[in-house]
């Protein structure tokens, strides 16, 4: 007489539930980085067709570039990991260098920047909220706490005052300029301290467990490659407009 086995069914929903969990980020994350190129084209579309054209090409470029596996495991280092780490940081520093040193050779779009608003500039950094993705892997023990917590508070802390601060930008409040530049030296902060964190972990200066291996591999490595450039260059360039003028000049840039 044959006995068959069958599967208990919360343990089949245990595992469904489990690989649409993390299929959620694999398709959220090219959605928010298609989003983001989007709003970037559809603004800038009239008022400059280059900036328009490259925003979406570097985005489909940055989807295929985020499928390399930079590191070779998800919670470790592993030998060969320090070349891939010098890879992704090309990745990752190519396009924000190209982007400084256009802003500072070219008049079309330097043009460009300065006729954006501060506000809208600011608005941008709505699609930050995504760094509650980080905390959600930190509950989960699959990020370190220097950056699953750290920028993941950080992360949430700026997406989620960048409507609020765009709004008194707009409306031109005398105190707005003081409380821009507070937020973007906060916000720039966040992404250089993951960007230092990463290095000093792979490197062997600090130890971290598990170790944040997982920022260089899909679907993380696309925040990295598309999101953070965005954001840096954003903040960087705010940071200069509005440290670089007076305090009438920046809240009628504001505007």
């Amino acid at each position: 007489m044959q006995f068959q086995m069958r599967p208990d069914m919360s343990q089949l929903l245990l595992c469904k539930s489990y690989h649409m969990h993390q299929n959620i980020p694999n398709t959220i994350f090219p959605i928010i980085t298609l989003t983001i190129a989007t709003g970037i084209a559809l603004y800038s579309w009239r008022r400059s067709r280059a900036v328009a054209i490259v925003a979406v090409g570097w985005a489909i470029l940055s989807l295929f570039m985020a499928r390399i596996p930079f590191f070779q495991t998800l919670d470790r280092w592993s030998d060969g990991d320090f070349l891939g780490f010098l890879a992704f940081s090309a990745v990752f520093a190519t396009p924000l260098l190209l982007l400084l040193i256009e802003l500072r050779r070219s008049a079309t779009f330097q043009k460009f920047m300065d006729d954006t608003p501060t506000w809208v500039l600011t608005v941008t950094q709505i699609y930050r909220l995504t760094g509650t993705s980080f905390l959600i892997l930190y509950v989960q023990g699959q990020l370190p706490a220097a950056i699953g917590l750290s920028n993941g508070l950080q992360d949430f802390i700026i997406g989620i005052t960048a409507l609020p601060l765009a709004w008194m930008l707009y409306r031109g409040f005398s105190w707005s300029r003081n409380w821009a530049i507070v937020w973007n030296l906060a916000g720039l902060f966040d992404l250089i301290s993951a960007v230092t964190v990463l290095t000093l972990s792979i490197s062997g200066l600090i130890e971290l467990v598990p170790a944040p291996s997982r920022m260089g591999i899909y679907p993380l490595s696309l925040i990295s490659i598309y999101q953070v450039v965005i954001a840096m260059f954003i903040h960087i360039y705010l940071l200069r407009r509005l440290l670089g003028s007076d305090k009438t000049a920046s809240l009628q840039a504001s505007r």
